[in-house]
């Protein structure tokens, strides 16, 4: 389906955006560093100044960094439309916790990821391990990175895939017809 191949493309493009940091000896230094103003130094000489800085370049929206007990040590945002630093929603913040599937590693290469709905809208979401750039650990935390999936990534996606496409929340009453029926089927096996 060449709707599904956008999806996954743009998928991989971030998860190719997360692994270039989480997959890495100097942010795995810096995340084993008990020293949090060193590691927020590390940090911010890797992202830059939101303005043509690394986010802006990946497109980027939201970066989390966090440590392995689970606690946020670095969040910020990035408006591509104002090409500023913006905050990261805190519905997205409340997932990074010990326990949630997005900090549920298994082994050093694992990642997650997919389409999360938030408040504000649905979101491309990859979170990966901080591992040395050899996969080897131990894991120093998780590296979560996210793209808003809005009305410009969207006419972009339908450009690529020449297709029209909207997003609908999966529970939508108000979903047009296709949408409810396609729900339907599903989990129809």
């Amino acid at each position: 389906n060449v709707v599904r191949e956008g999806f996954n493309d743009d998928l991989e493009k971030l998860d190719k955006s997360n692994s270039d940091l989480s997959v890495y000896d100097g942010t795995w230094e810096a995340m084993a560093a008990k020293n949090s103003e060193k590691t927020r130094e590390f940090i911010h000489s890797l992202l830059a100044d939101s303005k043509g800085g690394w986010q802006a370049q990946q497109s980027v929206h939201y970066i989390i960094f966090a440590d392995t007990a689970g606690r946020v040590v670095w969040a910020t945002g990035y408006d591509s439309a104002r090409d500023d630093a913006t905050n990261v929603p805190e519905d997205l913040i409340a997932h990074v916790h010990s326990g949630d599937a997005l900090l549920g590693f298994h082994t050093l290469q694992d990642k997650l990821g997919g389409v999360m709905l938030l408040k504000d809208g649905p979101v491309l979401i990859v979170s990966r391990p901080i591992v040395r750039t050899n996969y080897d650990g131990p894991v120093r935390g998780a590296l979560v990175t996210a793209r808003r999936l809005d009305g410009r990534a969207m006419r972009r996606l339908s450009e690529k895939t020449h297709e029209t496409l909207s997003v609908f929340p999966f529970a939508a009453e108000d979903a047009p017809e296709d949408v409810a029926d396609a729900r339907g089927h599903l989990f129809a096996s």
